[in-house]
């Protein structure tokens, strides 16, 4: 016995006894469309499922946490203990699961008790695991992430769905996309990012529609929500600017920027030490990038794709791909498997710092952009300049010198992240030093 969703479970029915596992982008537009509405799912995900049995749906509707553990032990464990935890019980499955290729999808009404679950399963699998986990869920807007950047799928997704791709080439494509797995679905894995721009570019294509039409489906004059998502994906994010870039009223401004919110199409953040002002992002990057290059210059894909296509080159590194690429640095330090931040929970010695300066042997500053200390032990985090940005011998070192010469005193751990791979040497280094962490593009999945 499985407790399933029913109706999940027999569109998956449908799909894997209809569709041969050599036809799988083959399948009928109303299971194709029923699966963009509730789960957002890379290739991989789609031929486990077409080739394989072993796809498991666990609901958690009407469920409390402690009921929908207490009912994934009954159902999926063969021995568990009354005692334990959402941890231990996601490692006993996962185990249990062994190499046979698996796909639990997990669904529910209860956004906290889906999410518990989700993230749970997500931490304890280890990269190159045969487990994966997804998440099914009604929304109608499916550009809604956990956080301002993702879509569903997250880097080290498109990392492993386009292996023969660049690095950078793979971080513009994913925060173009905003990590929304129906945009690159009929992009062939082989594909280089050139190819993979004019297919999202193309004037009927559904990167270019789909966001007028939700637009549309969302509000009664959808046109007069457009020139206040232009302003945000142009930099604007307090109301004031807001406001004073597309010449509206205040009262007026913030109306509208609450339905975009009750929506979905933006999020508010609150402005640090400032408790009753938010700053606004657009909730995916999908929705900033087609406001950015596509709203006012739908000609150019007629008329001149390749002035297009500068536009986007000359911009989206500094725009959108390297804040997309700290965001998830950041999750990947809050919700990683080996929990980087836990000996940094919030208290009274917990002290945060950004773009701090060190020095070298040499007396070269060096920039660290994340220190976060309590007590006598601090975590020192280093992120790319650029996309381009890549770490060899002499930038490593600098690094390491500039946080033991310029921080004394202190039990140190330093993570330094890279959308490209480390040197050689870089890597052989940090498997001899147990403080120093390198963490590249594949491995952000959070």
């Amino acid at each position: 016995m499985r407790y399933v969703d029913e109706k999940v479970r027999a569109v998956l029915q449908a799909w894997t006894d209809t569709f041969p596992s050599n036809h799988v982008k083959d399948y009928s537009n109303s299971i194709r469309q029923y699966f963009n509405d509730i789960c957002l799912m890379n290739d991989c995900i789609i031929k486990l499922i077409s080739e394989h049995r072993n796809v498991f749906i666990f609901s958690t509707d009407n469920l409390t946490e402690a009921e929908a553990l207490d009912l994934f032990k009954e159902n999926f464990l063969e021995s568990s203990l009354i005692s334990d935890t959402w941890e231990e019980t996601a490692e006993k499955y996962i185990s249990q699961r062994g190499n046979r290729r698996t796909l639990l999808i997990i669904s529910g009404n209860d956004v906290s008790v889906r999410q518990k679950c989700l993230n749970t399963f997500k931490k304890m699998t280890k990269i190159g695991s045969f487990f994966r986990t997804c998440e099914a869920v009604s929304d109608p807007n499916p550009l809604k992430g956990q956080d301002n950047w993702s879509g569903g799928m997250q880097l080290s997704d498109y990392f492993y769905a386009f292996p023969g791709m660049r690095r950078p080439d793979i971080l513009r494509l994913y925060a173009l996309t905003g990590g929304t797995y129906m945009f690159i679905r009929d992009i062939d894995e082989s594909s280089d990012y050139d190819h993979a721009l004019d297919m999202l570019l193309r004037y009927d294509s559904l990167y270019s529609s789909y966001l007028p039409d939700l637009l549309e489906k969302s509000f009664r004059t959808p046109e007069s929500y457009y020139p206040i998502l232009y302003s945000i994906s142009k930099g604007n994010h307090r109301l004031s600017e807001i406001a004073k870039d597309i010449n509206l009223p205040y009262n007026k401004c913030g109306n509208c920027l609450e339905a975009l919110i009750n929506n979905g199409f933006v999020v508010p953040v609150r402005e640090k030490d400032k408790k009753n002002t938010s700053l606004y992002y657009c909730s995916n990057t999908y929705i900033t990038s087609w406001f950015r290059y596509i709203y006012k210059n739908r000609n150019y894909q007629i008329a001149d794709k390749e002035k297009l296509n500068k536009i986007i080159r000359d911009d989206i590194d500094d725009a959108i791909a390297m804040p997309v690429f700290r965001e998830a640095c950041m999750r990947f330090l809050k919700k990683s498997e080996r929990d980087y931040l836990k000996p940094f929970q919030e208290g009274k010695n917990l002290t945060v710092e950004k773009n701090i300066r060190g020095v070298n042997s040499y007396g070269e500053g060096i920039k660290i952009d994340l220190s976060v200390s309590a007590g006598y032990t601090t975590l020192f985090c280093v992120f790319p300049e650029s996309v381009k940005s890549t770490f060899k011998k002499k930038e490593l070192k600098d690094i390491i010198e500039a946080v033991r010469i310029s921080f004394p005193g202190t039990e140190k751990e330093l993570t330094v992240f890279s959308v490209n791979r480390f040197s050689d040497w870089c890597v052989h280094y940090s498997k001899y030093d147990d403080y120093l962490h390198e963490v590249t593009l594949e491995r952000l999945r959070y």
